[in-house]
């Protein structure tokens, strides 16, 4: 695998893999973040990240979106899509 040209990094997807977030398909979302930004032709600008605990287990499975701040909370494939669709570049 090449280098990544970090320069053209523009969105940045975090997913939690906390014990509970895995046990609430933190692996599946994941998958589903990357096909989404693969199917808007922003796979070389997006970086993601699986984090450790983020410490907001009771609202889990916690995706972040960066810049955009946005924090998807109790995630699912739909809502992972739908707030990805309005924050990629």
């Amino acid at each position: 695998m090449g280098k990544r040209d970090v320069s053209k990094i523009c969105n940045v997807v975090l997913i939690c893999n906390g014990s509970d977030c895995k046990k609430g398909g933190s692996k599946s979302l994941a998958k589903c973040a990357r096909r989404v930004a693969r199917e808007m032709g922003a796979k070389k600008t997006t970086m993601f990240v699986n984090t450790k605990c983020t410490g907001l287990c009771e609202q889990g499975p916690i995706v972040m979106i960066q810049p955009a701040n946005e924090f998807v909370v109790e995630a699912d494939e739909k809502s992972v899509e739908k707030a990805l669709k309005r924050h990629l570049i």
